[in-house]
């Protein structure tokens, strides 16, 4: 792969497209990014820019135009004896309180994050070592132990060797709130960590909705910001969600995102309205993530 021209073909094709988004801006009846569908050509256009910046597509892009708004959120509020009442030490920080109990650390961070550390970790019976039996044995010590009840499954990636994480989100209206999350680590056979955010839907979609980007149009600017691959990456998923970071506020809005997963390790979330990067994720950092 020339991968001067194949560079040189992105920038062409984002300043193309971006000129085609601001003459849409410019319109007296702008009602979002466009006002219609991708055109066919166009889709397969971007389809051979992808690719020849050596993205394999394994999921099909959509040059559909929805419509979306934003929804208003709030931290649900970590009830702490629930999971740390035999604490018999407390260390009080401006990071996170951490809490030490027999056989787990607990450690609450001020916007409401929680995680669990389990040592030496929960057995689990994983004779059969299929991914329904892993997801049903977490998911009846979520909700035994840390009274969770309404968990969407979402995904299992591969962290470490011989690591697994399980991650449950919260579903509004069928589409996912991917930052309010339920994440269980599994080492070999244990249960080693629980990390959770969860937060309060204050405001649902509301009315007077906006034009959102296509999933092709997502990808093309996720593979414009990360430049061309040195060797073959695959767009192994793609999801149309909500999310946003984590704040120590009382609410915020959340905007609609393309979620894209590279490699079936690398998460991104594109902004469905204005197509900028929000924030990556590395599921091979410590802590199961990390900004790019």
């Amino acid at each position: 792969m020339n991968m001067g021209r194949a560079k040189i073909a992105l920038i062409v094709a984002f300043l193309g497209l971006n000129l085609f988004l601001i003459y849409n801006l410019l319109q007296p009846d702008f009602k979002g990014l466009q006002s219609s569908d991708l055109p066919v050509e166009e889709l397969r256009r971007i389809e051979k820019l992808i690719q020849g910046a050596g993205y394999r597509l394994d999921v099909p892009l959509d040059r559909i135009v929805r419509a979306g708004t934003f929804i208003t959120v709030a931290p649900y509020p970590a009830e702490r004896s629930l999971v740390a009442e035999e604490a018999y030490s407390v260390t009080a920080g401006e990071q996170a309180d951490i809490y030490y109990c027999p056989g787990k650390q607990v450690k609450f961070y001020p916007g409401g994050r929680t995680e669990i550390h389990y040592a030496p970790g929960i057995p689990l019976d994983l004779s059969g070592l299929t991914e329904e039996e892993l997801k049903f044995q977490v998911e009846a010590f979520l909700r035994d132990n840390l009274s969770f009840q309404q968990l969407k499954f979402d995904l299992i990636q591969e962290g470490s060797p011989g690591e697994r994480i399980i991650t449950y989100i919260q579903s509004i209206e069928g589409l996912g709130l991917y930052s309010s999350f339920v994440k269980a680590t599994v080492s070999g056979e244990r249960l080693t960590s629980v990390e959770y955010f969860w937060l309060e839907p204050l405001k649902r979609p509301q009315e007077h909705p906006i034009n959102m980007i296509s999933s092709a149009e997502a990808v093309l600017k996720l593979v414009e910001e990360l430049g061309p691959a040195d060797q073959p990456r695959h767009i192994a998923r793609l999801d149309l969600g909500f999310y946003s970071q984590e704040y120590e506020a009382e609410k915020w809005d959340v905007p609609p995102v393309w979620r894209i997963i590279i490699d079936h390790r690398q998460t991104y979330y594109i902004n469905a309205f204005t197509g900028h990067l929000e924030h990556g994720l590395n599921i091979n950092e410590d802590d199961g993530s990390s900004k790019f």
